[in-house]
């Protein structure tokens, strides 16, 4: 799902997509951001995959994490 911004409900759909496991597509002013729950290694193994499918990214290349804490 891609949220922007100027959606007057971005924050709900976020929160809900988040809450079903779904990648969310953020756009910025300058790169798309993908958002996504990692709870434990299983859902960071499925999320990675997802992303990278969407991305065509090459298995062996990482990812920039940022995390809250």
């Amino acid at each position: 799902m891609i949220c922007h911004k100027s959606d007057s409900n971005s924050i709900d759909l976020c929160v809900k997509s988040l809450n079903d496991n779904k990648v969310v597509i953020i756009p910025t002013d300058t790169v798309y951001g993908f958002s996504a729950l990692v709870l434990n290694e299983s859902y960071e193994n499925l999320n990675s995959i997802k992303i990278k499918k969407i991305k065509g990214r090459e298995e062996g290349k990482s990812f920039i994490q940022l995390i809250s804490s």
